[in-house]
């Protein structure tokens, strides 16, 4: 759909649109989000997508229903972070 095909829709129609994108975005999420999940395994090293932890591994210490409890790898520094912020090593 390019610029001119929404212009010509009426505001209902774009919001209909619109809640139909948003709710297409947080079901791909939670599918990536849920596939990561059962991708994860106590104490399988990762890393973390945030600058506050760029460049640390991290260890998988316990798996929540949408966070995961982590532990910096030689260290004693524990975090909860989001389950779709982590990248498996």
């Amino acid at each position: 759909m390019n610029y001119s095909q929404l212009k010509a829709l009426s505001i209902e129609e774009l919001q209909m649109l619109n809640k139909q994108v948003v709710d297409m975005i947080k079901f791909k999420r939670k599918s990536v989000a849920m596939e990561k999940k059962f991708e994860l395994h106590i104490g399988m090293e990762v890393k973390v997508n945030h600058p506050k932890l760029m460049g640390q591994k991290l260890v998988v210490k316990e798996i929540r229903r949408t966070k995961a409890s982590l532990q910096v790898l030689n260290g004693f520094a524990s975090y909860s972070v989001p389950i779709n912020m982590i990248e498996i090593v």
